[in-house]
């Protein structure tokens, strides 16, 4: 499996299911997707390619995965009983074998993590797909429900959005930072001592929002349903 392969364009309709599950659930979609495609992409690495010659060149030249990608690839393997740890082995005694042939590269990285080439592919192809989406007023509806995309992934789709989109989403992003602004105030108001008045679901959690809302979403575990792995 190439890791700079991108899927195809057009109307795809497990793409279009995709996203609207990732709309439905907290945080910023495009943080779901694309890690939910990351995971999906290092199962397949796992359960398909572990004996493949090329598969272990490119892992080898990377020196093995990135942390981030490394800890993603536990996870799976911790729940799927089809992706063992024998696998890891596999591919990653030709890691430390090729490390050994040639101790210079301690202090040489020759290639980047595959999976993360695999990801920004993933991430422009995903932005793409959600700006289309967004022209209609179904895709709007489904949007104004969600709880929005994270600044950086804001910026990315507004790249591939038209113009009229794109003052939709910055227009639609500004009313979202007014409203986290209210609530972390809220939040900071109703904790001090001569305040009696208990605090919402959104205050209490303003102060996390507006962790992701700027910096992007973080996963403590797979999201991709167990069926779907």
């Amino acid at each position: 499996m190439s890791d700079r392969k991108r899927p195809k364009r057009g109307s795809d309709p497990l793409l279009t299911r995709r996203l609207r599950q990732a709309l439905a659930a907290p945080g910023c979609p495009l943080c779901r997707l694309v890690r939910a495609g990351e995971e999906r992409w290092l199962a397949t690495l796992l359960y398909e390619l572990s004996g493949d010659p090329l598969t272990h060149h490119k892992l080898a030249r990377a020196e093995g995965l990135c942390g981030e990608h490394a800890r993603i690839l536990a996870l799976l393997v911790e729940r799927c009983t089809l992706l063992t740890p024998a696998a890891v082995a596999r591919l990653y005694e030709s890691v430390v074998g090729t490390m050994l042939e040639k101790p210079v590269r301690l202090t040489n990285q020759v290639g980047s993590c595959p999976a993360c080439r695999y990801r920004q592919g993933l991430l422009g192809h995903q932005a793409e797909i959600l700006a289309r989406f967004l022209a209609g007023e179904e895709g709007r509806v489904a949007y104004l429900g969600s709880d929005g995309l994270c600044l950086p992934h804001l910026r990315l789709v507004l790249k591939s959005a038209t113009s009229e989109v794109a003052r939709w989403l910055e227009a639609d992003f500004r009313v979202r930072l007014s409203e986290l602004r209210h609530r972390l105030g809220e939040l900071q108001r109703k904790q001090r001592y001569d305040v009696a008045e208990p605090l919402s679901a959104e205050e209490a959690g303003a102060w996390q929002e507006a962790l992701w809302r700027l910096g992007g979403n973080w996963f403590g575990q797979l999201v991709t349903p167990p069926g779907e792995i």
